[in-house]
């Protein structure tokens, strides 16, 4: 546990001692039970299964809180949300010490994994297909030209300044060459710009995270082998985009009819939520693009009125219950 946490609880009993007026009864109950909470705290900052269920628990809650905070005080001043919970992490992380980075690293790629499937699909959920067919062009043309420039400047700048291989500096470039789709989503909504732009800069978020996941794991097996192969890069696009395309659409085809004839049915969302995670397992299964499956599963059923129209079937009616 950080000392600086600790040194605050200290300060803390020694005013509550120093007050004459809780001098019996009363300070002696409030310092037990800041006894109690020291050492609840410390508890959670010891390795182990149990202290991590706590500290998993207490971040999760946390961050929920700040994050739907965050999001009220952006609409109102401006100011992102993803600020309060960098700024939160930092508090709660290296300044009071009050969760360890050692006690959940094991468990980041879970919920990194868990984060890339609802943002990609809530992103998806969100584009107006209409709108996004006509600015199409321009957000192919912005992810790829954005994606190669980030990618090059940062490549060059690590090779020379920190003196890395050309590869490890076209990794991290990778790594850090995409718009984040999951800040963009957020912030295109609490913005009054037009609906073309926010589905092109939606659709463009979502397409570099897709260019840079898959060429950064390209690039980390080429260290491994220590090759890089262009055709290996250019197949194994190719083949990703496909794979993405033939299941976002070959489950969500027939999924539109199905959640609309569900929409009255108990927690038929988290039916959809299942069908989500095992798109994005048989994706990965396959080695390919989870993110793209879930981005167009999401297209799919966040416009299945517009492409019912397109694809030439009826939705089924769906029936509202009677409150009587």
């Amino acid at each position: 546990m950080n000392p600086i946490f600790f040194g605050i609880i200290e300060l803390i009993r020694g005013q509550l001692g120093d007050i004459p007026s809780l001098s019996n009864f009363d300070t002696n109950f409030i310092l037990e039970k800041i006894n109690e909470f020291e050492s609840f705290l410390g508890t959670l900052s010891q390795d182990g299964p149990i202290a991590s269920a706590h500290v998993i628990l207490l971040a999760a809650g946390v961050v929920i809180f700040f994050g739907v905070a965050g999001e009220a005080f952006f609409k109102k001043t401006g100011i992102p949300d993803v600020a309060f919970l960098m700024v939160l992490g930092v508090i709660i992380g290296p300044i009071f010490g009050i969760i360890q980075p050692e006690a959940v690293i094991q468990i980041v790629p879970y919920f990194a994994a868990l984060a890339l499937i609802i943002i990609m699909f809530d992103g998806g959920l969100n584009l107006d297909l209409k709108h996004m067919v006509k600015t199409a062009h321009f957000a192919f043309t912005l992810a790829i030209l954005g994606f190669v420039l980030s990618v090059a400047i940062t490549t060059v700048a690590v090779h020379y300044l920190l003196d890395w291989s050309w590869l490890e500096s076209i990794l991290l470039g990778s790594i850090v060459g995409g718009s984040s789709s999951a800040i963009v989503f957020g912030l295109v909504r609490n913005i009054r710009i037009s609906e073309e732009t926010k589905n092109m800069l939606s659709f463009e978020s979502a397409l570099t995270d897709i260019l840079s996941t898959i060429v950064a794991f390209i690039l980390f097996g080429a260290i491994l082998v220590g090759q890089f192969d262009l055709q290996v890069l250019q197949e194994t696009l190719g083949r990703s985009v496909v794979v993405g395309l033939v299941l976002g659409f070959g489950v969500g085809i027939p999924w539109m009819y199905v959640s609309t004839k569900l929409s009255n049915a108990q927690h038929s969302y988290m039916l959809t939520l299942g069908i989500l995670f095992l798109l994005f397992f048989l994706a990965n299964s396959l080695g390919e693009s989870g993110a793209l499956t879930a981005l167009v599963f999401g297209l799919m059923l966040g416009n299945k009125k517009h492409l019912a129209r397109i694809l030439k079937f009826k939705l089924p009616r769906i029936e509202v219950d009677d409150p009587t």
